[in-house]
């Protein structure tokens, strides 16, 4: 059968598919919108018929509300609903668009455009679908020559029953007006759209409804004769339709939440309108936005959960993104979201879904396998740049030796919005197979970001396939289907899952990163003293504070991918929840019960593990001293909102309550041109520095550097997605610094400090360098202001050592990675993330580098950097326009472990609180935990979600050894349990012995989650229960 015969077939079936029609123009505009973000429009009608259809332009996104309920999302995709009337009763539709369209791209001024409403004749619509289907069938390899035969019989019997009539006119408007229509056809388009009655004419509509009724009967017999014995592929394709929506990217939050509402009002009606199929969606924070919004679109949600229609997938409160985010907010992703599903949909999630998440930490599978979670779903590592990724069905272990399985869908071009046709499925199939997997491959069908789903075009086709033969077995089971039930003969895969694409979101957007870092730590000591030293835990108001935060952590948000508003709107929300935060540390801190006969402070120190005595920052003049046992330690000039102070060892969220007092005397110090070198020892270290940066380290007699080390500039010109890549190094142009005089503005034994300026190409930046004794330490603040984009400013230290392996932080703990490229994956990972350190040791002499939330780092042999600020075009113009960026270099002598490298690193990131309070003596302290030995990390601390007093703490080993913990909390333990991370259901009763010490073991690198019972809460539990009974 020639192709022009079944394209005329099916444009005439399609045209005649609307029986009847009227247009719909009694709209009234609302003129009182004041944002001026939307328009809203209201009608009132009577309904011409029964089954009557609604149809719109589709312009742009508008949610469609019947009698002020929402009931469909309109958009290119899903343009027309049938309304839920009957003939002759009263209707009103109200409808608000926005003025953009998919992906954020202004479309429109939300004009209404042309409404109809429309009576379908559904025998010639399904008519059509089955010829559409058989069509794309035919073209199957699989199909055997006497199906063929078959199909060229059926399908010359329909094309000659719709032959048999004069051209009909919409059947032409539905041919020639189609998508990508040659320009020679031109002509015809003028002549249909001047109506020219010659080309054409209307079909009788009884003539019409014969011609459908035959072709409607002849290709039902092809279907029952293809559909008794159909012959499976012996594949089985899980297909669950889907609407990857981003929380933030090229649009707002604020119209996200309108998105997922259209989104999930079209699912609702398709679901209704269609059996066998199941819709898939992810991220609690959008159910519970609906729950705010529009609580019945909630209850039909929470029905078609029951009916296992629609299946909560997730385990993450969002989409996060698994590298930059830190492992306190990771925890809270996966128990607040497992736990959110849970409580309000009864559904446990044992699979974790994240498509779209550029790549993920080695220390992710022992926190998915401590939440219970059995499979990751992704599909994000088929965009590598460079090396296909080997496996798309393996066991992901973990540091702890645990392990998740992993499948890598989304083999096929539309990958996980997928177009829910033959060749894509096939195409998923095939690329699935290739690497190794094994069982069901994930399908997930539909349009996102707005597009609303499935459409019914993709419903009409899915049904269809499921009748043929030697197309995959297609089924609508659910994510935890997809479980092996023997997981031991998979491929085993250790490390982190490096996605050789995206290299710059590591550093995109630093301010905002660096904002989020902060807001964590607030937080996480925040809720830990709150539960330590309160009766009122405040949980619900802790929980919401915490929503805030991991809304942050998507992955188009933190990664630095997103539109200028997106940040400014975070920025304002992170900002306004760490002043509350600090407020809360006022109050919690400050003990004003004491007569104030001495002016003192609270230091309060943030950090995860115990912090080592050395330097750091205070929010002190630099005419006040703090007494620090038994010294009044003087405060050095460092920035215009702090100042350096040496500082005692703490434990972790220690509060120490010491004395200040102000010395009136000028300052001592007054700043000094030099314009060459400057050399300045302290204790073991020797640094020498020039105007372009450090010219030489030397630690204990022995030389770091093997190069001057310092600020560096270069230009790049990614092929795509500025702001998501940074260039390899060979298509970088290093661009020439001017570099301005040193400045020395302090200098004493223990402290110095000099700042540097540089001027560029279009960019200026300033360095301060603080020279530190007691550890020895070089710590650099360097703010920029970059004008021009495209251009990507980073710190390089050209190190003397020798080492195969450089250790980095992560966000649960450390790993390792090789210093030099061994083959082509290596050579692919010229840039990756750390969080806090990264170390460089040669036997017993080692130089760490230290960064605030600057994650971007590469090494190529003694070459170590660190990304500090990139300028891309899009989609944020003005990015890094100005930035402030911290790192430190920390010389030790022995191994990581041997100089307790990453708790300073960690004390690094976490700068300690100073407030004012009345209690001051050098004695009073304040000590959540005692016991945490070098290596074990204090994630946080919350109550109890059951109703109890009880407190949860978050445990981490990170060095890889086994650990004996004997823990001694702020007050006498009652019980303890070793818990699950998520339900917090007792896997062991812990020993407690008669002074309330606790004792677990702690595995390598294992996550521990406690659950302590304090003898204060059962003693005021039953004080308060005598005092109710009497």
């Amino acid at each position: 059968m020639n192709k022009g015969s079944l394209d005329m077939a099916l444009a005439t079936l399609s045209a005649w598919i609307i029986k009847d029609q009227v247009a719909l123009t009694k709209w009234i505009e609302d003129k009182e919108d004041p944002t001026n973000k939307v328009r809203r429009y209201t009608c009132r009608f009577q309904v011409p018929w029964s089954d009557c259809w609604i149809g719109f332009d589709g312009s742009s996104e508008a949610p469609l509300k019947v009698e002020g309920v929402p009931y469909f999302g309109i958009n290119p995709f899903h343009s027309e609903v049938m309304l839920p009337y009957r003939e002759g009763e009263a209707a009103t539709l109200e409808l608000e668009r926005v003025r953009t369209g998919l992906m954020g791209v202004t479309a429109s001024q939300a004009e209404l455009g042309p409404v109809v409403l429309y009576l379908k004749d559904k025998r010639a619509e399904s008519a059509y679908y089955d010829l559409l289907v058989l069509r794309e069938w035919s073209h199957l390899d699989g199909v055997t020559q006497e199906e063929r035969s078959l199909l060229e019989t059926s399908f010359s019997k329909v094309t000659t029953a719709l032959s048999q009539v004069p051209l009909d006119v919409e059947a032409l408007k539905k041919h020639f007006f189609r998508p990508n229509a040659p320009a020679e056809e031109e002509g015809v388009r003028l002549a249909l759209m001047g109506g020219e009655a010659r080309l054409a004419q209307k079909t009788d509509t009884s003539l019409k409804e014969q011609i459908v009724l035959e072709a409607s009967q002849i290709l039902r017999d092809t279907y029952d004769q293809l559909h008794p014995l159909p012959v499976s592929m012996g594949d089985t394709v899980v297909a669950l339709g889907h609407a990857h929506i981003d929380l933030a990217w090229l649009w707002r939050y604020e119209e996200t939440r309108r998105k997922v509402l259209r989104t999930f009002s079209s699912q609702i009606r398709l679901l209704r309108d269609y059996g066998n199929w199941r819709f898939l969606a992810s991220t609690p924070q959008y159910f519970k936005d609906i729950s705010k919004c529009a609580p019945l679109v909630e209850e039909e949600l929470k029905s078609l959960v029951t009916e296992q229609r629609l299946e909560p997938a997730g385990a993450f409160w969002v989409e996060s993104d698994c590298q930059l985010v830190d492992g306190p907010s990771l925890i809270r992703q996966l128990t607040m979201g497992i736990r959110w599903f849970k409580e309000h949909f009864g559904h446990r999630c044992k699979v974790a879904f994240l498509p779209d998440t550029f790549g993920f930490s080695s220390a992710l599978p022992t926190l998915l396998r401590a939440g219970g979670i059995d499979l990751l779903v992704t599909t994000k590592l088929n965009w590598n740049d460079t090396n296909e990724f080997e496996w798309t069905d393996f066991a992901w272990v973990g540091p702890d030796g645990s392990s998740v399985e992993v499948q890598l869908y989304g083999s096929n071009q539309s990958g996980y919005n997928a177009n829910m046709t033959l060749s894509d499925i096939n195409e998923a199939l095939r690329g699935y197979r290739r690497r190794g997997g094994e069982g069901p491959v994930l399908y997930t069908f539909g349009h996102g970001d707005g597009g609303g789903g499935p459409e019914a075009s993709m419903l009409e086709r899915l049904k269809r396939y499921k009748q043929l033969r030697h197309v995959p077995e297609i089924v609508d089971s659910s994510l935890d289907s997809l479980v092996k039930d023997d997981p031991s003969n998979l491929p085993k895969v250790q490390g982190d899952l490096y996605l050789e694409y995206h290299r710059g979101v590591f550093s995109s957007q630093s301010q905002t990163k660096r904002l989020i870092r902060r807001c964590e730590q607030l937080l996480v000591a925040t809720e830990l003293w709150q539960n330590l030293l309160h009766d009122d835990s405040k949980s619900t108001e802790f929980e919401e504070m915490w929503e805030t935060l991991l809304r942050a952590d998507f992955h188009d948000i933190i990664p630095g991918s997103s539109i200028s508003s997106v940040y400014r709107d975070i920025e304002l929300e992170l900002t306004d929840l760490i002043e509350k935060l600090t407020f809360m540390c006022m109050d919690l801190l400050a003990d004003k019960d004491d007569p104030p006969s001495r002016i003192g402070c609270a230091l309060a120190n943030t950090s995860q593990m115990r912090r080592p005595a050395g330097f750091g920052e205070v929010e002190l003049r630099p005419d006040q001293e703090l007494l620090i046992n038994g010294v009044w330690q003087t405060i050095y000039p460092w920035r215009e909102t702090a100042s350096k102070v040496f500082l005692p060892s703490m434990e972790p969220f220690e509060i120490k309550h010491l004395q200040l007092r102000t010395q009136r005397r000028p300052s001592p110090y007054t700043p000094v041109k030099i314009d060459t070198l400057w050399r300045k020892t302290v204790g073991p270290l020797t640094v020498e520095i020039s105007p372009s940066g450090i010219n030489s380290l030397v630690y204990e007699g022995r030389s770091l550097l093997q190069g001057p080390s310092g600020v560096v500039a270069y230009r790049q010109h990614p092929d795509a997605f500025d702001a998501w890549e940074i260039v390899p190094p060979k298509d970088r142009v290093y661009l020439d610094l001017d570099h301005g005089s040193i400045t020395l503005i302090a200098d004493t034994d223990d402290f110095a400090l000099v700042s540097l300026s540089h001027t560029g190409l279009g960019f200026e930046i300033e360095e301060k360098v603080a020279i530190e004794s007691n550890p020895p330490r070089i710590h650099t603040l360097i703010t920029s202001k970059i004008r021009e984009r495209r251009v990507v400013l980073a710190y390089n230290v050209v190190s003397d050592l020798i080492a195969s392996k450089v250790t980095r932080g992560n966000n649960l703990g450390i790993d390792e990675l090789p210093t030099l490229p061994a083959d082509r994956r290596d050579l692919a990972r010229f840039e990756w993330p750390a969080q806090r350190l990264i170390d460089i040791t040669e036997f017993d002499l080692g130089i760490a580098i230290f960064n605030r939330s600057r994650f971007g780092h590469s090494i190529n042999g003694r070459i170590a950097s660190v990304t500090l600020a990139t300028s891309p075009l899009n989609p944020d113009p003005f990015a890094e326009s100005q930035s402030e960026s911290e790192i430190a270099l920390f010389p030790h002598l022995g191994n990581l472990v041997e100089a307790n490298v990453v708790a300073h690193a960690y004390s690094f990131d976490s700068p300690v609180l100073l407030f004012r309070s009345d209690k001051a003596a050098d004695k009073d302290r304040v000590t959540p935990l005692l016991g945490l030995p070098e290596g074990v990390v204090l994630l946080g601390c919350g109550a109890a979600s059951d109703g109890s007093d009880d407190k949860i703490f978050y445990v981490k080993e990170i060095y890889g050894a086994r650990r004996t913990l004997r823990l001694s909390f702020i007050e006498p333990v009652a019980s303890a349990w070793r818990v699950s991370l998520v339900e917090k259901d007792p896997v062991d009763t812990l020993e407690v012995d008669p002074k309330g010490n606790v004792f677990v073991v702690a595995r390598p690198n294992e996550l521990v989650t406690l659950k302590v019972r304090f003898l204060r809460d059962i003693t005021l539990k039953r004080s308060k229960t005598r005092k109710a009974g009497a």
